[in-house]
């Protein structure tokens, strides 16, 4: 008898996870490919994103420890906020064609003060 209750409600619970499964409309639509390289394209032609590129490979790709490395210093190599070499080397192609214009910045820029990086990075790159 335990057995047989226990496939019930196994199969209820089959029945409500095809039920959420099922495909639903996103809360925001995607946006189109073509729409998100453009306005990566115009980010990175803004001045000073050279700047912005050295500071997600230098936070995506080293290791800062003291005294003897621990795996937690690591962790951060393995997560999935970091950028991957294609789209590192996406942006720095993008700034290749923008020539000169994007290399040019006054020192008191940072990574987040670029009109719409902090936007752009959270929906273009990483998600």
């Amino acid at each position: 008898m335990a057995r047989r209750g226990g496939q019930r409600r196994f199969q209820a619970h089959q029945a409500r996870r095809r039920q959420t499964d099922a495909a639903t409309e996103p809360v925001t639509p995607p946006r189109a490919e073509a729409d998100i390289l453009a306005e990566l394209r115009e980010l990175c032609r803004t001045p000073g994103f050279a700047h912005v590129v050295a500071h997600v490979i230098v936070r995506d790709n080293f290791v800062f420890y003291k005294e003897e490395m621990k795996p937690k210093d690591m962790a951060h190599l393995f997560g999935f906020k970091r950028l991957i070499r294609t789209e590192v080397a996406t942006l720095i192609g993008y700034m290749i064609q923008a020539g000169e214009r994007c290399s040019r910045a006054s020192p008191k820029i940072r990574p987040r003060s670029l009109p719409g990086s902090k936007r752009c990075s959270r929906n273009c790159i990483a998600g």
